[in-house]
Formats: C-alpha cells, sequence, structure tokens
C-alpha cells in the first residue's frame, strides 16, 4: 500500500512455527509492467518472552533443564491421577 508517492507500506504474515534467523525481504517496483526499482532489506525472527527462557535454558542448563522437566512430567501425572480418580 503506498502512504505518497515515494513512501510505502506492505504487511507480511509470518506462520507462528516460522524457524527463528535472518530472513531477506526483496521489494520490487513497476510502472506500466516494467521494473523501474528493487530493494532487498533483511529481518529476523526472534522468540521472547517464555518460549526464549525455555530455549535458552534448554541450552545453558541441560541437566537441571531435564530435571525439572521430568519432575514437572511426574507430578502433572499425579495430578491428573488426583483429580481424576474414581
Amino acid at each position: 500500500m503506498f502512504r505518497s508517492d515515494t513512501f510505502y507500506f506492505a504487511q507480511v504474515a509470518l506462520p507462528s512455527d516460522a524457524p527463528p534467523g535472518p530472513y531477506l525481504a526483496h521489494t520490487y517496483l513497476f510502472k506500466n509492467g516494467v521494473l523501474i526499482a528493487e530493494k532487498t532489506d533483511g529481518f529476523s525472527v526472534r522468540k521472547i518472552g517464555f518460549e526464549r527462557f525455555l530455549g535458552l535454558a534448554s541450552k545453558e542448563y541441560p541437566l537441571l533443564y531435564g530435571l525439572v522437566c521430568a519432575v514437572l512430567a511426574l507430578f502433572t501425572g499425579w495430578l491428573g491421577g488426583v483429580v481424576f480418580k474414581r
């Protein structure tokens, strides 16, 4: 969408499972079917918040991360047994 003669705006929807990393966006400007300009800009996809914390923890403290996951799995299994006990 053009905001003026020299400024445009484009919105790109990325899937939620897009892998983190650098990406390139190629922009082409056509006038009367003829390419008159092109530009390439880079951007990056990063994880933020709790997802970033979990990813970093799994890489920086793998033993602690594994132990916490195992304890959490045991606890949720036990809790499910208590809640759904007949």
